[in-house]
């Protein structure tokens, strides 16, 4: 470090040189801190939410078996096929519609539509 102090005329110890050191640690770790908070403050939508089907109305793709109370086949809701169960045991015929009441999972909740 003499090297420094003789180039610009002044006499740093190396006490000074670490408090100089920590200081700039510091103020980079509260700058980055701030930066972060705002960051995560950004409302995100959350990947499951982008395309939630409940609410809409699918289509039964294959007919409803049942299973003890619960009847359960394939639907086509947005373009995609979910497993479904209808609580109302009711058994669905295929291309039947149905609104999407619930998700459990990646079971859709349905109910038939009159």
């Amino acid at each position: 470090m003499w090297w420094l102090a003789r180039s610009f005329g002044f006499e740093v110890s190396i006490l000074e040189l670490a408090i100089g050191a920590l200081l700039l640690i510091v103020l980079a770790d509260l700058f980055l801190a701030i930066a972060n908070d705002r960051l995560n403050k950004r409302p995100e939508a959350k990947l499951h939410q982008l395309n939630e089907p409940v609410g809409d109305e699918a289509v039964v793709l294959n007919k409803f078996t049942l299973r003890g109370t619960t009847s359960l086949g394939r639907v086509k809701v947005q373009g995609q096929t979910w497993t479904a169960q209808c609580n109302a045991g009711e058994l669905l015929e295929s291309g039947r519609r149905v609104k999407v009441t619930d998700r459990q999972g990646l079971t859709l909740i349905v109910t038939p539509i009159q």
